[in-house]
């Protein structure tokens, strides 16, 4: 049996799914211990022959079109191991990312780990991938990334002792992170009703950290997140209804005055002070305080 199951939903972009694959079949690490499941979201693209083609035994799954959370919830029946690594189907992993997750875990240091994550724009990929085609190092990719604000609220959060303590929750990307198959299953997974982009990974980290779950972050662990273009308006409405559904299922305290902080109207310090039991005021953020625009992203895809 494996001791790790590697889970790559995808939903469509081949070509960045090819890459991703590549990148799994040059880790460090031994293969008889690690499985890599790629489950398909009733892609159009030929992911079969993605799959086919990986320079490692790969796992697919074809399912019909169900969104994110339902796809990810496939890829957690279908795995045998119990340690989960989920990886989006669009980044370029370093050589050493299998390693690095199972070591966290076999030190027991942590429930959940998330990676470093590097954002490429769209109009960068012919580029990145003519280099990596090529041969060349991560390090060659840097020059080609951008700040993204998402990516900084990772750092800000997991750098910093006192909000990695109190809310590593709102920056639980599951894209470059590992996690106990345990805990996944005594939370119930991701939540199906979640629909189209957005929070269905923050939601689930919510639970998780009320259950108890330790969280660590493994900023040696640098994937690239290679980048599509998209419909930015239907992103924003996605989200907009699955901050909706994140508000009903979980009526409290700290869920509303995460809303106001994606609003913008709470900085992160602010939001930190208030999780730590210190009074909130109505005072806007102050000056150099760090405010998140999630939605920003969004507009970039467009």
């Amino acid at each position: 049996m494996p001791v790790a199951s590697v889970i790559i939903p995808v939903y469509e972009h081949a070509e960045r799914l090819r890459l991703t694959l590549a990148s799994l079949a040059a880790q460090r690490c031994d293969w008889a211990q690690v499985e890599v499941i790629v489950v398909d979201d009733g892609s159009t693209e030929d992911i079969a022959a993605v799959a086919r083609a990986a320079r490692l035994p790969v796992r697919y799954h074809c399912r019909p079109h169900a969104g994110r959370a339902a796809t990810r919830n496939a890829g957690v029946e279908l795995a045998r191991a119990d340690l989960l690594l989920f990886v989006d189907a669009d980044l370029w992993l370093p050589p050493d990312f299998v390693a690095a997750h199972l070591e966290v875990h076999r030190r027991g240091e942590a429930d959940l780990a998330i990676g470093r994550l590097r954002h490429i724009a769209a109009e960068n990929f012919p580029a990145v991938r003519d280099l990596l085609e090529a041969g060349a190092p991560a390090s060659a990719l840097e020059p080609l990334t951008r700040e993204e604000d998402y990516l900084r609220l990772l750092e800000a959060v997991y750098l910093h002792e006192r909000r990695r303590r109190l809310m590593p929750w709102i920056s639980c990307l599951f894209s470059n992170t590992s996690v106990r198959r345990d805990l996944i299953e005594a939370v119930g997974g991701f939540d199906e009703s979640f629909s189209g982009w957005g929070l269905e990974d923050i939601e689930l980290g919510w639970r998780l950290f009320r259950a108890g779950a330790r969280f660590t972050y493994l900023p040696h662990v640098t994937s690239f997140h290679l980048d599509h273009a998209a419909d930015g308006d239907a992103m924003v409405q996605d989200m907009v209804r699955n901050l909706k559904r994140f508000l009903q299922r979980h009526p409290y305290p700290e869920i509303r005055l995460y809303r106001r902080f994606l609003a913008g109207f709470v900085s992160l310090e602010q939001l930190e002070r208030a999780y730590a039991g210190e009074p909130l005021d109505d005072a806007p953020p102050g000056p150099g305080e760090t405010l998140f625009k999630p939605l920003a992203y969004s507009q970039l895809k467009s």
